[in-house]
C-alpha cells in the first residue's frame, strides 16, 4: 500500500485496542491512533529483540503479566470500548480469538499482524494443529502477512479463504536509515529461523576474508566451523547492530520455505546501505531486485554463493551501488512510518466495512 495514499484522521481519539508494541522513538503515530495493553521500553525492548527473556523472579512475573494468555484476557475485557482489536503477538491473538468464539459471538473485528506458520511437516499431529489453527483463525477477520506467496500457501493449509489474508510489506527496525560507509572488511550473517548456515559455511571455507555469524547453537549444531568464521551466541541487539554496521557484505542464506524469513536482518542491512546477498525465496522476492539493490543466490548452491561473495569483494564500487539503492528503497517503502500508516489504513477500512 502506498503511504502517500494514506487518509488517516488528524488528532484522532484512539478507537483501536492493541498489544502490538511500537516505541515512541520508532513511530509516535502508532500511539496517537491506538491504546496499548503492553508497554516495553529500553532494556526490555533490546532483550525482546535479541530473543533473551528477562531473568529471575522479576523476569518470571513480567513474563506472566505480559504473557499471551494474560494479554488476550486484557484485550477481551477492554474490547467493548473500541472499534477494532489489533493483535501483534500471534499466541495472544489466537487466545483472544478463542475467547471470542467461546464467549463473545459479536464484538469488534480483529486484525492479526506478524503471523507466520511453522514449517510444514508430514505427520498427523501437525495436520491436526493446522486444522485447529484454521478453526480459530476463522474468527479473525483479517491477517497480515509479509510476502504474497504466503497467502495461497496459508489459505490452503488452514482451509481459509484467501480474502482472510492481506499482504503488507515489512519494515526495517532501523529508526533513522542512513548510509554506514565505513566497514571492517568482514562478511556478516545473523538470524535463526530458516537459516542455511551449512551452505554459507561451505561457501566461505578457504576464502581470505573474516566471517561473523550471530545465531543460536541449534542453528549451527553439527556443522564444522572454518577457521575464518567466528560465531556469537546470545548477543544483545546493540552489539548485533554494531557488528552489522561494521560489515562489508551481509549474507542471508535461507532454506526453502513458504514462510517469510530473514527480512529483519536483510532490511536492517539495507537500511544501513550494506550490500546484501540472499537466497531467492518466498520472503524476499518483494524486497530484493537482483543486481539492483542486492544479489540472489540459488537455494543450497554454495558455489554460486561463493561466486557472489567473491564478485562483491573484488568490486567495491558495485558494493557501493547496491548499498545506495537498497538504502533509497528502504527510505521510500520500508520504514516504520510507512508500515504503521499502512496498518492503520487497513484498520480504518475494516472499521468502515464492519
Amino acid at each position: 500500500m502506498d503511504s502517500t495514499a494514506s487518509s488517516l484522521p488528524e488528532n484522532p481519539k484512539p478507537i483501536f485496542l492493541t498489544d502490538y508494541v511500537v516505541l515512541k522513538s520508532q513511530c509516535p503515530l502508532w500511539e496517537e491512533h491506538t491504546d496499548n495493553v503492553r508497554e516495553v521500553y529500553g532494556l526490555e525492548h533490546d532483550l525482546m529483540k535479541s530473543g533473551l527473556a528477562p531473568r529471575g523472579y522479576t523476569g518470571f512475573i513480567k513474563r506472566i503479566q505480559d504473557g499471551p494468555l494474560a494479554t488476550a484476557w486484557t484485550l477481551f475485557r477492554r474490547r467493548k470500548f473500541y472499534k477494532l482489536v489489533i493483535t501483534g503477538d500471534t499466541y495472544a491473538g489466537f487466545y483472544y480469538a478463542v475467547l471470542r468464539k467461546i464467549i463473545d459471538r459479536g464484538g469488534p473485528p480483529q486484525l492479526l499482524i506478524d503471523f507466520m506458520l511453522d514449517r510444514p511437516q508430514a505427520n498427523a499431529i501437525w495436520r491436526f494443529q493446522k486444522r485447529l489453527q484454521g478453526y480459530i483463525m476463522s474468527k479473525i477477520e483479517c491477517t497480515i502477512v509479509f510476502s504474497k506467496g504466503e497467502i495461497p500457501a496459508y489459505s490452503e493449509i488452514l482451509h481459509l479463504e484467501p480474502s482472510k489474508f492481506h499482504y503488507l510489506p515489512y519494515h526495517t527496525n532501523i529508526v533513522k536509515p542512513e548510509f554506514a560507509a565505513s566497514h571492517q572488511g568482514y562478511i556478516f550473517s545473523a538470524g535463526r529461523s530458516g537459516r542455511d548456515y551449512k551452505t554459507l559455511l561451505e561457501a566461505v571455507k578457504g576464502l581470505d576474508v573474516s566471517v561473523i555469524i550471530i545465531s543460536d547453537q541449534r542453528s549451527l549444531e553439527g556443522l564444522t566451523i572454518p577457521p575464518n568464521v567466528k560465531v556469537y551466541y546470545d548477543v544483545s541487539y546493540d552489539n548485533y547492530l554494531q557488528m552489522l554496521k561494521n560489515a562489508q557484505i551481509v549474507a542471508v542464506p535461507l532454506q526453502p520455505d513458504i514462510r517469510s524469513l530473514g527480512m529483519v536482518v536483510m532490511l536492517e542491512a539495507m537500511a544501513l546501505g550494506k550490500p546484501v546477498i540472499t537466497t531467492r525465496g518466498a520472503s524476499n522476492v518483494e524486497y530484493v531486485r537482483d543486481g539492483e539493490n542486492g544479489l540472489f543466490a540459488n537455494s543450497g548452491d554454495w558455489q554460486e554463493l561463493k561466486n557472489k561473495i567473491q564478485y562483491l569483494l573484488a568490486r567495491p564500487d558495485e558494493c557501493l551501488k547496491l548499498g545506495q539503492m537498497a538504502l533509497e528503497d528502504v527510505k521510500r517503502y520500508w520504514t516504520f512510518d510507512v508500515y504503521v500508516k499502512a496498518v492503520l489504513d487497513i484498520a480504518y477500512e475494516m472499521v468502515r466495512r464492519h
